[in-house]
């Protein structure tokens, strides 16, 4: 099976594992031309998100601002554009690896709302300490889960009438892909209140 059949497959694991293989190599590649090539801070300030103000005096609201965010923002993005299809390909798939190349500018250039000491060089040990590798793992978990939640089908990218081909009524999630929507809203929640607690920190 080719890496697309794999971002097809029946099974939803294969799915995930196959679409997050490929968000890991995009975000590794815009990493590391962002932070050789572009300037510090390029993008502070002109995403949607970043706008938002999440910073609260208590860890549990600045958690919960910061878990609306991402569950309107993140997941509920990839949900919606997964009602639409160009030929195979759902459109939330390309949100998510969107979501992973921003994240990657923004740590390679510096862009948080509330900027580090200077920007950070690409490594392992980053990815871990910071909270929006987990984030956009389960946005690639609630992509690769709702992949049958195709409403509007588009032929291909030359062809720009769509056609209607499902409903949301006639939707139906599995066993698995229920549990990797679950999975997905622990993760987020997790990788939500570390960062809620980091920014505490940084404030003080």
């Amino acid at each position: 099976m080719t890496g697309g059949g794999w971002l097809k497959s029946e099974k939803a694991l294969v799915r995930m594992v196959a679409l997050w293989l490929i968000c890991a190599l995009l975000f590794t590649i815009a990493w590391t031309l962002s932070y050789y090539l572009l300037p510090e801070g390029i993008l502070r300030g002109r995403l949607l998100a970043g706008r938002i103000p999440v910073e609260t005096p208590q860890v549990l609201t600045t958690f919960l601002r910061v878990f609306a965010v991402n569950l309107l923002i993140g997941c509920g993005l990839v949900v919606l554009s997964n009602v639409f299809r160009v030929g195979d390909t759902p459109m939330g798939y390309l949100v998510v690896m969107g979501h992973s190349i921003v994240y990657a500018i923004l740590l390679g250039t510096n862009s948080f709302g509330i900027p580090a000491p200077e920007r950070f060089a690409p490594s392992l040990r980053t990815v871990l300490a910071r909270s929006g590798a987990f984030e956009i793992t389960a946005y690639i978990a609630i992509a690769a889960a709702t992949w049958g939640l195709v409403v509007w089908r588009q032929r291909s990218w030359l062809h720009w009438r769509s056609e209607r081909v499902g409903s949301w009524r006639r939707w139906r999630l599995n066993r698995v892909e229920a549990a990797l929507i679950v999975g997905a809203m622990l993760l987020l929640a997790a990788a939500n209140y570390r960062e809620a607690v980091q920014i505490q920190d940084m404030l003080r």
